[in-house]
């Protein structure tokens, strides 16, 4: 099978770079033939270890006569009408024996159009799966921000997001043959802002990468609790903060450990030392900013409890990667990861935005060896047996089968 994998940007490091590379990977290794497609790469920035060996074919060869004036013309909104353009000009780089398309993410369905549409003057039809992380509606983003602070748009602007979204979804989503999501959580978000149904595939991680070294329970009631993402309101990082606050006011000792980078939401990041200041909280709560890779490791290990406080959250790879080290994780219901885990088997489930409910479960680890030893054994069993690279690979191999078939009919 030949398959034509899309992705908007291959120039830094992302879950969805990680995720084509290693599927391309996979299915190179079953035999298929592969080539990505994207609109920018930097080999040095984007995952060079997986990268170096694919076949990868950037738009920038060709970019010269894009219409910059509209940049100036439309202001904001211009980004959308020039990802469009560019998408169409990277659809004329893709090979003709191409089988099945793959777009992943965002603007990159819309290459995977462009493309169906070339084949269809040819009368051929190549079928396209699309694999949807976000829904990139307007709508979503705007109701999603909404949740966690209030969002002010003119009138004008939310007119022209919505007629932004009625045109991707009309034309652009509705020439996917199929969508790939990696949660019901997606899936009904598809169901609602795009009026399609949806075929849940869950993402991998390599097990082997996070080498597993059996956490021993803490001595009560001393607890380092780690927490780990880019700093955005829907972490709700606020949540461990009280938590910590909680606890401590149980007489539990306990610290909290925040790593990633706040540049990207610079006042919740405020709101954050804030909240921790009024807590008394100055001596137990540690920002450390963005680490390295083999930091971050060094970090599941140094700690007893790992956190996912996130909310309205799709899928969430990070437990994963904790439960893998061997440190046990309490994760909200707020985040589509929760659908793979079993409360008291594999992870401590909450519910999204309660401190006391993560306070009381890190007391029951506290208090519990046995429980505490069995999150240990049985995440990474999970995470080793259930969640890999190969079985992502071959749902994904499932649904471009669907699609072919589909195509004939």
């Amino acid at each position: 099978m030949n398959i034509a994998i899309i992705v908007r940007r291959l120039d830094g490091k992302g879950g969805t770079q990680r995720q084509a590379l290693i599927l391309a990977r996979e299915l190179i290794s079953r035999g298929h033939g592969v080539k990505l497609y994207t609109l920018r790469f930097a080999p040095e920035r984007c995952y060079p270890e997986l990268s170096s060996t694919l076949d990868i074919t950037p738009l920038e060869r060709i970019l010269s006569g894009f219409p910059r004036w509209w940049a100036s013309f439309l202001g904001r909104f211009s980004g959308f009408l020039q990802e469009t353009y560019l998408a169409k000009r990277l659809s004329s780089l893709i090979e003709h024996d191409t089988e099945v398309l793959n777009p992943h993410d965002s603007v990159a369905y819309r290459v995977a159009y462009y493309f169906k549409k070339q084949e269809i003057r040819n009368k051929k039809h190549v079928p396209s799966v699309w694999a949807m992380n976000d829904v990139p509606a307007f709508a979503w983003t705007y109701d999603r921000i909404g949740t966690f602070e209030p969002v002010r748009h003119s009138f004008f602007r939310r007119l022209v997001m919505r007629v932004l979204d009625w045109y991707d979804r009309e034309r652009f989503i509705a020439g996917q043959d199929i969508i790939a999501v990696l949660d019901h959580f997606n899936e009904g978000l598809v169901r609602k802002y795009l009026g399609r149904e949806s075929s849940i595939t869950r993402l991998g991680i390599d097990a082997k990468q996070f080498s597993f070294v059996p956490h021993e329970p803490p001595s009560a009631p001393r607890l380092k609790m780690l927490v780990i993402g880019i700093f955005f309101p829907h972490r709700r990082f606020e949540d461990a903060i009280e938590a910590a606050a909680l606890l401590r006011a149980r007489g539990c000792d306990v610290s909290l450990t925040i790593i990633g980078s706040p540049k990207p939401a610079p006042a919740y990041a405020e709101r954050l030392r804030r909240l921790v200041t009024e807590r008394e909280l100055g001596d137990f709560v540690t920002f450390a900013g963005e680490v390295s890779e083999s930091d971050l490791i060094r970090a599941y290990r140094e700690h007893d409890v790992f956190v996912f406080t996130n909310y309205l959250q799709t899928w969430g790879h990070v437990p994963l990667e904790a439960m893998a080290t061997g440190i046990p994780a309490i994760v909200s219901r707020g985040a589509a990861v929760h659908e793979v885990l079993t409360d008291g088997e594999t992870a401590l489930l909450v519910n999204p935005k309660s401190p006391v409910e993560i306070a009381d479960a890190a007391q029951r680890l506290l208090k519990d060896p046995a429980l505490y030893r069995k999150l240990v054994g049985q995440g990474r069993k999970f995470v080793e047996e259930k969640i890999t690279w190969g079985g992502y690979a071959e749902a994904m191999l499932e649904l471009f089968r669907r699609a072919l078939i589909q195509s004939t009919q």
